[in-house]
């Protein structure tokens, strides 16, 4: 099961919109995920949670993904690496 949390850090509003997974040839797969429904306002310090399959979405890809993204209303685009980048605890 994969994470994705969008965390409003600012202090305007934002509006998200979508939810997508891309690959480095720009394909994107839009996976079916257990979240609020979008779009969802978040206010400042606000988050919003969603669970998808990883399963489902390398077997949905046509090449494999390199980023997970969050849309808003406004077009920007907040990216984060896919798979995770993890890093070893000290």
């Amino acid at each position: 099961m994969i994470h994705v949390r969008a965390v409003n850090r600012g202090h305007r509003p934002v509006e998200l919109r979508g939810l997508y997974f891309c690959g480095f040839d720009g394909s994107v797969v839009r996976p079916h995920v257990f979240a609020d429904d979008l779009p969802k306002m978040l206010y400042d310090g606000e988050s919003f949670n969603a669970y998808t399959d990883e399963f489902k979405i390398n077997e949905a890809a046509e090449v494999p993904p390199t980023h997970v993204a969050v849309s808003d209303a406004e077009g920007n685009e907040y990216t984060a690496p896919y798979p995770p980048i993890e890093s070893e605890g000290h």
